[in-house]
């Protein structure tokens, strides 16, 4: 095992500490305080407890390395339990140091030679368990496999030499869960703060104001003690004045940086927030229509509200108080040591404790932010799809189910509060109890030095007052911990989508002068769905569209005529085989380009929240003027309905076009089609949910609009297709049949069953039973209404046998 000198190397390094130990412990001391050292032990007096440490760090290392050595799959123990090594090493740190205060107040005579070098292993070795722990936990993990063993390592153990990648992929896989999300906060963090540098001289100007701020607020405490210094001891009414004028001055300039900085950092983080939303949603806005297949329209959008929300006012208001307790517990040490180093000792045992506190409850209360989100992300889902749908709850009479439904998921949402709410008490309540503590230890042991006259009472007053200011700043250090930690939760998710690449690039570069003369060629395409992979749509799939030309698909539904569309449209590529217009591959086209020369027409189609000009403009670069947006209303059949409205253009159509009906919508969206001059038409069941009358005018509007273009139409209602050059049918992602309306009809093929089927009424029994025939010899005006022109039309009407 290549790791194998390392794990030899740390232990040997706790042998080496042992030996040093019990070489300084007997040969820097006399035989006589040897023995009173181990045989009249005291914590104040004796270091023969460090000795103890020693031999105790040596026993866990060898413990350690013995247990690997019989089971190297106990890899995963040891990066379970790097947070026990941690804790280890901050309680071994508070014994030597409170060791140190004690040395000093009761046995000063002691403090030789020995006594500080034992203390200063005992504090060197605070990290060698941690440490140790790391290398432990780096060791790579053994598979059997066949008989034979594997050892994921790059050394000469293997079996077989892998790849970088495929050796990165498995050492991720192993990472256990801890230690991945630690990873992934310090790897979020970082994308965060890089958020922010365009606002670096905002940014530099609230960090400058908050460090005069702190700085100010710290002079304080103890000016407050020198007052009653003054007041007590010198009775000096001239210090008095000159301390209060200070104290002043400091409380002025504390109070005017202050604002700046609260004002600086309000604005920073409102750019912020800002900035964050606007890349959230641009990263979005490139992801392939495979992204969206697979996600929720509720789960995204609360990324963009919600989840964005959350990280701006977390780090705005948590990194304030952060940074500013950082500051002052920096400049309170600074003027503590200043007044008691001894006093100091004791009231920075309780950091690590504080420190402990927070990383134990932080990571918990991190993980139960996540859920949350992910909760109210799903609340968010449920709450979306009943008010997007709300005609159909009410049609239904569905308005309690959707509340109970959405109650069930806030409950769920509450229920994680809870627990929130638990470990938040549990958090004060431990830091309440430590710095109460702290306190109380404080005032024993300061009264002690005041008696001594090694400490005066002003004096006294300032470390009190400083170590309360300290207590509150590592308090609220604490707190905000776990805001930003909560912040930090949010914004793994906005990243996730922020950095995701996108599966399909639109990074294509053709863009011919002369644009496209509308040539396309399916050329032995395959495809799936990337959400069912293992579930083909098209197989092997061979046609061309010649230029201006018109080719319907038709077919059974789900045979793969949508997806043929999806392809040419470039929201997905395919599995196998190319996707041509004009010889070239769609993906090799400029995204831009090739949607201005290529519209769609859809089903149902999806008009936005503006004015009906603003919809048919939708997309142009440039912008359409007015003239034009009405001659393609006119081409469309909609200016008519249109200047109708007390508003004309400037008509609102609501959410999704719900102030329109649904043969206005589809007009408009085939004003918006043609406002591009495409040279490809695509239209997909363009006329399939609308009325007899609707449907009419719509075909009339496309109809008229044919010539010159290749238009590519899906649909079921023969009456549309009828008069295309060629007919495709497409069944279960083949092509079976292909030519024009008479010729598939008289060929009594799968069309032909189709057009029995639509047309006549008749079912597939009737067909094959041979009680009807179809003669295709008169026109039929039953889906034009009453008194409307026969054109276009090509009808079928049944004789008796």
């Amino acid at each position: 095992m290549k790791k194998v000198p390392s794990i030899l190397s740390v232990t040997l390094i706790a042998v080496i500490d042992l030996l040093a130990c019990i070489l300084i412990f007997v040969l820097l001391e006399d035989q006589k305080d040897i023995d009173d050292e181990i045989f009249s032990f005291s914590y104040g007096g004796s270091t023969f407890d460090l000795v103890i440490w020693s031999c105790f760090r040596l026993c866990i290392f060898l413990g350690a390395s013995i247990g690997l050595v019989r089971n190297p799959n106990s890899v995963k123990k040891f990066r379970n339990s790097t947070k026990m090594m941690v804790y280890y090493g901050c309680g071994q740190a508070i014994y030597v140091v409170l060791k140190i205060m004690f040395f000093t107040e009761y046995n000063m005579d002691k403090m030789g030679k020995r006594v500080w070098l034992l203390i200063g292993i005992s504090l060197f070795t605070c990290l060698t368990p941690y440490i140790g722990w790391k290398i432990y936990a780096d060791v790579p993990i053994v598979k059997r496999k066949q008989g034979f063993t594997s050892i994921n390592d790059d050394g000469d153990d293997t079996d077989s030499i892998k790849s970088d990648d495929s050796e990165k992929e498995e050492n991720l896989n192993a990472l256990d869960k801890e230690v991945a999300d630690q990873y992934g906060s310090f790897h979020s963090i970082r994308q965060l703060v890089a958020l922010a540098k365009d606002d670096l001289p905002y940014v530099m100007i609230a960090i400058f104001s908050l460090l005069l701020c702190s700085a100010a607020q710290i002079f304080l405490p103890y000016y407050t003690g020198q007052v009653l210094n003054y007041i007590v001891i010198d009775r000096s009414v001239e210090k008095f004045k000159e301390a209060m004028l200070y104290m002043a001055i400091i409380t002025l300039a504390a109070g005017f940086f202050s604002g700046t900085r609260a004002g600086f950092f309000t604005l920073v983080f409102a750019r912020y927030v800002l900035r964050l939303q606007k890349q959230l949603f641009e990263s979005i806005m490139k992801m392939e229509i495979g992204f969206f297949d697979v996600r929720k329209t509720g789960e995204i959008t609360s990324r963009l509200t919600s989840d964005c929300t959350k990280v701006g006012d977390g780090l705005g208001l948590n990194f304030n108080i952060f940074l500013r307790s950082i500051v002052r517990v920096i400049g309170i040490l600074a003027f503590m040591l200043k007044i008691s180093w001894r006093l100091s000792i004791v009231t920075l045992v309780s950091v690590p404790v504080i420190g402990i506190l927070s990383e134990a409850f932080g990571d918990k209360y991190r993980k139960l932010a996540e859920q949350v989100q992910n909760s109210l992300a799903v609340a968010n889902e449920s709450a979306e799809e009943a008010i997007s749908c709300m005609r159909t709850v009410r049609s239904f009479a569905a308005e309690s189910e959707e509340v109970d439904r959405y109650s069930e998921h806030l409950q769920k949402t509450y229920k994680i509060r809870v627990k929130e709410a638990i470990l938040v008490c549990g958090y004060r309540w431990s830091t309440e109890l430590t710095d109460l503590t702290m306190t109380l230890i404080i005032l024993y042991f300061g009264g002690q030095l005041v008696f001594r006259n090694e400490l005066s009472g002003g004096h006294l007053v300032s470390f009190i007052l400083y170590s309360m200011d300290l207590g509150y700043a590592i308090d609220d250090i604490g707190n905000v911990y776990t805001g930003l930690m909560e912040a930090v939760g949010a914004s793994k998710k906005i990243l996730v989508y922020m950095q995701r690449e996108p599966k399909i690039t639109y990074d294509g570069n053709q863009s011919p002068d002369s644009g496209i003369d509308g040539h396309i060629q399916f050329k032995d395409v395959s495809f799936s769905y990337p959400s069912r992979p293992d579930i083909p749509v098209l197989d092997k799939i061979n046609f061309t569209v010649n230029k201006g030309e018109v080719v319907a698909l038709v077919g059974p539904s789900g045979g793969g005529k949508s997806s043929i569309i999806n392809l040419l449209e470039h929201f997905y590529e395919p599995t196998n085989g190319q996707v041509l217009i004009d010889n070239i591959d769609v993906k090799n086209y400029d995204h831009n380009f090739i949607h201005t020369t290529m519209s769609l027409v859809q089903q149902e189609p999806v008009l936005f929240a503006r004015k009906i000009s603003e919809n048919i403009n939708y997309g142009l670069k440039p912008k359409a003027d007015q003239d034009l947006i009405k001659n393609s209303a006119i081409m469309a059949n909609a200016h008519d309905f249109v200047d109708d409205l007390p508003e004309k253009y400037a008509t609102e159509t609501g959410e999704k076009g719900v102030q329109l009906s649904g043969g206005q919508k589809q007009r408009v969206a085939i004003a918006r089609a043609l406002i591009r001059n495409p040279t490809i038409l695509i239209l997909d069941e363009a006329t399939s949910a609308l009325d007899s009358e609707s449907e009419y005018i719509v075909q009339q509007a496309i109809n008229k609009n044919l010539t010159g273009r290749t238009v590519l139409l899906i649909a079921h209602r023969l009456s549309t297709v009828e008069k295309a050059d060629k007919i495709l049918v497409i069944e279960k992602g083949k092509i079976v049949e292909e030519g024009n309306h008479k010729d598939l009809v008289d060929k009594g093929g799968v069309y032909s069953a189709l057009v029995q089927r639509q047309l006549l009424g008749y079912d597939d029994e009737h067909t094959r039973g041979g009680s009807r025939k179809i003669d295709i010899h008169k026109s039929d005006d039953r889906s034009h209404p009453k008194g409307s022109p026969e054109k276009h039309s090509y009808s079928v009407s049944p004789v008796r046998c």
